[in-house]
């Protein structure tokens, strides 16, 4: 018995196939050249089964096995499992230092030092009033001199107090909705998951699938550096998780997703640190450590200590000032001369400073005794508040750490405003040069990521040229075996 004539022209149409279905993914790979997270994808060719595939009596008499042509084994991504995960790491933690530091930026800008409107100047101009008016204390335009840089100063310090308070606003709103993302993310992969694992149990590539779980595995490392790794009882899904101290919260388990925080959904007014409800958050929160999340956190924590610190500096200032006015008297009076400053409380319970209600220049205590209108023993008293060195204390609760921040030192009005402006330029310096490291990273894995997955059109262009000259080559063998198979068939 001998092999059918029409066998070996079978091996010529498998190399059509073959070659037509390369020309589709080379087509598909060019075609998505530059679409968001798509892999590039590569044709496997195998050898087909020989003839005949076992010896028996009834086989065909040949000198052993004949080969069958070509076929296509299956479309698979170009991938590194590794990379992508070191890339998404890295994409992560540049995310969080650029959050981090555009807030910096932010803060530095509100605080506006050193300028004509800055807090030290406004300092500096209340302290010159007073020094002003012991020159001539009985003026009353210097008098009102002290007034106006009095509220001047109480204006100015409301004016940052409001606009970080409004920052913070901002950014607790923004991790609201970014952890709203996540969630969201969260339930699309747990759903490709589920997609993914029925294709594959029908013995197909679901590469489309898996290019848009990467593209959100990528968006959910960008918000909060999660974890990630293949789920052992369903074939092809991924588990997703935040990772923990003593363990990991899952975010995604198979085909099943979760929310973060666990429990019921949060609202902004619960990322106040003056309500009790944050501790529901965290130490949720805390866990978080990269991504852009961790920077609005790190931001969040750093206008908590700028209006902490701000808190305690105007409290043990306007007390001061308060109670040196106090001992003054009156123009031309034996009246002791009243507050100067109101403190006050905004809604988030930070302090700003309003001029006591219904002060007059009259009642500017210059004099330290009594019905003597030339005397400035206290105005002078007063200008010395400013080189003295006072004690202060304040305390926020972090949510990027989970824990009560506590802080004390010592030093001038102007110093402590000086050392505030002073610990957020060093720390955006920081900052900026961590970013500066983590930029550098990100490109790098970002560029070798790109090598393994994306689409080098000269390659495929190549690729293209060597399938059309196997088909080519193909088509000319059929062609020349039709004309055997005439030639037979005219002689027989």
């Amino acid at each position: 018995m001998s092999i059918s004539t029409f066998s070996v022209l079978n091996i010529g149409v498998t190399a059509l196939d073959a070659m037509q279905q390369a020309q589709a993914v080379v087509a598909n790979n060019m075609a998505n050249a530059n679409t968001p997270g798509y892999v590039q994808e590569s044709t496997a060719f195998v050898e087909a089964p020989a003839y005949p595939p076992l010896p028996s009596n009834n086989a065909p008499i040949i000198s052993g096995q004949l080969g069958q042509g070509v076929q296509v084994a299956a479309i698979n991504r170009q991938t590194s499992a590794f990379v992508n995960q070191q890339d998404r790491a890295n994409q992560g933690a540049y995310n969080m230092y650029k959050t981090h530091s555009q807030t910096l930026s932010n803060i530095e800008a509100i605080l506006n030092e050193p300028s004509s409107q800055s807090l030290q100047n406004a300092l500096d101009q209340f302290f010159q009033s007073w020094q002003t008016l012991s020159t001539d204390p009985s003026n009353t335009a210097a008098r009102q001199s002290v007034l106006s840089s009095a509220q001047t100063l109480g204006q100015t310090f409301q004016t940052v107090t409001t606009q970080l308070q409004q920052t913070q606003t901002n950014l607790g709103t923004t991790i609201i909705g970014q952890l709203g993302e996540l969630n969201q993310y969260a339930s699309q992969v747990a759903t490709l998951n589920q997609q993914i694992a029925g294709v594959l149990a029908a013995g197909e590539n679901p590469n489309q699938l898996l290019d848009q779980r990467g593209v959100l595995l990528n968006q959910m490392a960008g918000l909060a550096g999660i974890s990630y790794s293949q789920d052992a009882s369903m074939n092809g899904a991924v588990n997703v998780s935040i990772q923990t101290p003593t363990g990991s919260i899952a975010l995604v388990t198979g085909s099943t997703a979760a929310t973060y925080p666990p429990g019921a959904p949060v609202s902004p007014t619960t990322l106040q640190p003056q309500t009790a409800s944050v501790a529901t958050l965290n130490p949720y929160l805390s866990y978080i450590t990269s991504g852009s999340i961790a920077g609005n956190l790190q931001s969040y924590d750093d206008t908590s200590n700028v209006l902490s610190n701000l808190d305690a500096m105007l409290t043990q200032f306007a007390s001061t000032v308060n109670n040196q006015q106090q001992q003054g008297y009156n123009l031309n009076s034996s009246t002791h001369s009243p507050a100067l400053f109101a403190i006050n409380f905004t809604t988030a319970n930070h302090v700003y400073l309003s001029l006591g209600s219904g002060l007059t220049p009259d009642q500017v205590g210059a004099a330290g005794t009594p019905n003597q209108p030339g005397d400035n023993t206290n105005a002078l008293a007063v200008t010395q508040l400013q080189n003295q060195s006072y004690n202060f204390t304040y305390s926020y609760n972090s949510l990027a750490t989970g824990a009560t921040v506590n802080s004390t030192y010592s030093g001038t009005f102007d110093q402590a405003i000086s050392q505030t402006v002073a610990n957020i330029g060093v720390e955006a310096a920081a900052v900026n040069s961590s970013q500066t490291t983590a930029q550098a990273l990100s490109q790098q894995s970002s560029m070798l990521r790109q090598s393994i997955s994306g689409v080098d059109q000269n390659q495929q262009a190549a690729n293209m040229v060597a399938y059309q000259n196997s088909y080519n080559a193909a088509a000319k063998f059929i062609s020349v075996f039709d004309q055997m198979l005439q030639t037979l068939i005219s002689n027989v």
